[in-house]
């Protein structure tokens, strides 16, 4: 990222934390960014999880930091460039190189548009897109069309070109998943190598899923 316009003070160390208050900050490609600041900025986002009452929630924490150690923007975009590589090595359990693991699978959403009641797009579009985008993680998003849609889907698709399968709805896309998956020649291998998770978009929800499912002890993400 670059700033929109220059602020005084920010020493020359490596990087200094900055306030989203205090500064405007916009991206590298944008025409509304500050020629005259060499500056580089990275953002970290983090979700914390803490107490609020009787319940747990996540609570979005953002933190920027601001490198201006060279006299060219660019020198010290490779210096946020080399901390944002080695964040997301420390973050996937990987050795430390100056480039970031690549993960190009994409997430498979497979979504209940009439769950919600009727909002689970809406929910999945202002809600979860947004943290998918600050993850750097992309999907392919896939609305069902009708009953049993997710169940076939998942059936007869190379499910392995993904890294894992989101259910976006209530108990039945997810009933529908897992049966599909079940049904699948192939299904022992399927379910061990590829994640399942739910996000649900009513307050209860009813699972019926299967007595083979629960017998297997299929684990079951819940986002």
């Amino acid at each position: 990222m670059r700033s929109k316009r220059r602020r005084p003070g920010a020493g020359s160390c490596v990087c200094s934390f900055v306030s989203h208050q205090q500064l405007k900050v916009v991206e590298e490609n944008s025409g509304d960014l500050d020629e005259n600041d060499i500056s580089a900025y990275l953002y970290i986002y983090a979700y914390i999880l803490k107490r609020s009452r009787r319940t747990l929630k996540r609570e979005r924490t953002t933190i920027t930091l601001r490198f201006r150690s060279f006299d060219k923007y660019d020198d010290n975009n490779r210096e946020a460039q080399k901390w944002r590589a080695t964040i997301k090595c420390l973050i996937a359990g990987q050795p430390i190189t100056y480039v970031a693991p690549a993960n190009d699978k994409k997430l498979l959403i497979l979504l209940n548009p009439k769950s919600g009641p009727g909002k689970a797009r809406e929910l999945f579009q202002t809600k979860v897109a947004p943290i998918l985008q600050e993850g750097e993680v992309p999907y392919d998003l896939h609305v069902t069309k009708y009953a049993q849609y997710a169940r076939e889907f998942v059936r007869t698709r190379n499910v392995y070109g993904w890294r894992g399968i989101v259910a976006v709805g209530g108990d039945g896309v997810l009933f529908e998943v897992l049966n599909g998956m079940f049904e699948r020649l192939d299904w022992q291998q399927a379910l061990a190598e590829v994640p399942l998770a739910i996000l649900p978009c009513r307050k209860k929800l009813r699972y019926h899923i299967n007595a083979d499912a629960i017998a297997k002890k299929i684990p079951v993400s819940f986002l």
